[in-house]
């Protein structure tokens, strides 16, 4: 019994003077080398620091075990030691562990929110889980905390990625109509690339999508801020404005498009929106005109300069009499266009009479004055039109409006009556008037509207 007493107490001194296995020192080649290490802010108690050393130590030699029991060494004396907490975070991620690295580096930062070291690790946990756009800001506030670290490369690769990938979902999300999801992704896209005029438009229409158009001009002038010849920003903004019923607006922004690059589709809606605008400018009585028994000049000016804008644009300008009864009037503006123009004509007391009615010769003799503008202007048949004979038992050759009137029919443009009669002084309606004025306008084609970039724009 005694001698068994005696060995145990010879293994105990024994192992009392055995010697410890010392620290690991620094290797020259770090096993991590994208690791930041967690320094303490303040003073820690020296057998505290040195545990810190011996932690970082063993991680670097690539046994992050024994610098995970090290660090928890340290934080049984220290519960709260944001050094110790990132210095776990890391030896986490060392074996592959995101998710408790985490949850490691967010409990650093809740100790002491601007720790850089942790700031960098969660950064690389986020980045390995695939959140790239969190993981980014992660690495911007770790530059901001701590200038010295050289994460200037490491943040141009990511915003490039985070933008692409943010751009990709937004549109994707658009796409499938989910306008929340959509918006969230362009704000955060904006956040890495503000600078961007593309993304600005895009949640522009996102934003119109929704309904929230106050908004969607908002973007889209910033959009424009940043780069005023994008052409689809100033297209999407003109329909809002648009559907906004703010055409004078809207024409404006078509235009500017127009600028930067024509379309047919674009010049057939500015030419479509002018007409509107022109409308809107216009009396009630002209704007039911279809619907009277009557036409009058005013309204025959009115109808040849809104359908025929480009023609009448085009004619060789004539001297403009002095019109003594179109002051204050509403047809003012297109009587003296038509005047100019000589498809129609003042009366030799310097008065337009715009309330006369309109007869049947009257309007072909305006019918006629256009075809052979388009005649001068290169069109062929024109020229054929001119030329025709087309009997009218009620219009002899040799009647004035008999030329007029025959061009007009010959062109399809009007139409002869019952018995192949013209009735050239039967009074026009309305709605005869406006389908002569449109036969016109499409005889014209192209030439009918105003020049791409011509004057009142």
């Amino acid at each position: 019994m005694r001698r068994r007493a005696l060995a145990v107490l010879f293994l105990v001194l024994a192992a009392g003077c055995a010697r410890r296995t010392p620290p690991p020192v620094m290797p020259a080649s770090p096993a991590f080398p994208d690791f930041v290490q967690p320094v303490p802010s303040t003073a820690l108690p020296p057998d505290l620091g040195a545990d810190l050393q011996t932690a970082w130590a063993y991680l670097q030699s690539g046994d992050p075990g024994a610098a995970d029991r090290v660090y928890a060494r340290v934080l049984r004396a220290a519960p709260s030691e944001a050094a110790a907490l990132a210095g776990q975070g890391y030896a986490a991620l060392a074996r592959d562990d995101e998710e408790r690295a985490l949850a490691q580096f967010d409990a650093a930062l809740a100790s002491e929110p601007e720790l850089a070291s942790a700031l960098v690790g969660r950064g690389q946990a986020l980045l390995r889980l695939g959140q790239s756009a969190d993981a980014l800001e992660s690495f911007e506030r770790a530059q901001a905390a701590d200038p010295r670290l050289n994460l200037a490369p490491r943040l141009e690769t990511l915003r490039f990625r985070v933008l692409d990938d943010l751009i990709g979902q937004a549109r994707s999300l658009a796409d499938k109509g989910d306008v929340d999801g959509a918006r969230a992704a362009y704000e955060r896209a904006l956040k890495a690339s503000p600078q961007s005029a593309v993304l600005y438009r895009e949640l522009a229409a996102v934003e119109r999508r929704a309904g929230r158009h106050d908004l969607a001009r908002a973007h889209i002038e910033a959009a424009l801020n940043l780069d005023p010849a994008d052409r689809q920003a100033h297209v999407l903004l003109g329909e809002i404005q648009e559907a906004d019923g703010d055409i004078e607006a809207a024409l404006a922004s078509y235009v500017a498009a127009q600028r930067i690059e024509s379309t047919p589709e674009l010049d057939a809606r500015i030419a479509s929106l002018r007409e509107r605008a022109d409308l809107a400018r216009l009396p009630e009585a002209f704007r039911t005109l279809a619907s009277r028994p009557e036409a009058s000049r005013a309204d025959l000016a009115a109808a040849l300069g809104l359908r025929l804008p480009g023609v009448l644009a085009r004619a060789p300008e004539r001297p403009t009499p002095v019109l003594t009864d179109l002051r204050d009037h509403w047809a003012q503006a297109w009587a003296l266009s038509a005047v100019r123009a000589g498809v129609m004509d003042a009366f030799a007391n310097h008065t337009f009479q715009p309330d006369a009615v309109v007869r049947r010769a009257d309007l072909a003799a305006a019918a006629a004055r256009v075809i052979e503008l388009l005649a001068a202007l290169g069109d062929r048949r024109a020229g054929e039109w001119r030329q025709a004979s087309v009997p009218f038992p009620d219009l002899p050759a040799e009647h004035p409006s008999h030329a007029a009137a025959a061009t007009a029919v010959a062109a399809g443009v009007m139409e002869r009556e019952a018995g192949g009669a013209f009735e050239p002084t039967r009074a026009v309606t309305g709605e005869e008037l406006l389908e002569t004025v449109a036969r016109l306008q499409r005889l014209a084609g192209p030439l009918a509207a105003r020049d791409r970039l011509g004057a009142g724009e």
